[in-house]
């Protein structure tokens, strides 16, 4: 759905031929599934007609905008998937050798020898877990994360709601969630944190709003507490 030369002409058969848009091999992915989100009712229809499972995979990189827009939930026919980017382990940057649950159980001779430098350590947060990036070198690496930021920032968290947002308070608010990395904060920690650095005032509901936003778009996350 996200290919304009041909996004135009799949709206309009997701909408007045729902059977056809979602006919072919299967498993049948749709991507940016949020654009056509109506089409969630009908997929559940095809699952129940077809008795089948793994028929269809929807992928998005936001929640849809409209969420009246289906009317079923999809329990028992459809399982959401939260994708997070790849661990070190997964890009190859980690052996795996040291198990968290190991440990628990009390195996503390894994004498495991770390080799890793505390710059490349910083490298590789400042890169991320983006598949495309795994095999780029530094500088273009380093550069795709800086674009996706720029995404963000720009266009992809006024598309979480339709409400076009300013740009620097928006860097502002993920600058503060940067600095309260791992600890619990509130929005008037937040909307403190930003008024230090802005000469206009800013409101607890503003903050909430623009949060939520990111939210949307998967940009932040809400952490449950750990327990081992």
């Amino acid at each position: 759905m996200q290919d304009l030369r041909t996004k135009e002409r799949n709206v309009l058969l997701a909408k007045n031929a729902p059977h056809i848009f979602l006919s072919g091999d299967t498993p049948r992915l749709i991507d940016e599934w949020q654009e056509v989100a109506f089409i969630w009712d009908q997929i559940r229809f095809e699952v129940d007609k077809r008795n089948a499972m793994g028929q269809f995979i929807l992928t998005g990189s936001a929640t849809p905008l409209d969420e009246d827009a289906y009317s079923h939930s999809g329990i028992g026919r459809i399982v959401p998937m939260r994708m997070r980017t790849m661990s070190l382990f997964e890009s190859g940057d980690s052996t795996g050798a040291v198990s968290l649950k190991a440990l628990f159980d009390g195996n503390l001779e894994l004498g495991i020898l770390n080799e890793t430098s505390l710059e490349e350590y910083a490298y590789l947060v400042c890169r991320g877990g983006w598949p495309g990036a795994i095999d780029l070198a530094e500088k273009p690496a380093l550069a795709q994360a800086f674009d996706y930021y720029d995404g963000v920032v720009k266009s992809d968290i006024n598309r979480a709601d339709g409400v076009t947002k300013n740009e620097e308070r928006v860097r502002r608010i993920m600058r503060s969630f940067a600095r309260n990395q791992g600890s619990q904060v509130a929005t008037t920690v937040i909307a403190n944190d930003i008024m230090a650095n802005e000469a206009s005032s800013v409101n607890e509901d503003t903050v909430h709003s623009y949060i939520t936003a990111l939210k949307k778009i998967f940009v932040v996350e809400d952490m449950a507490a750990w327990n081992p």
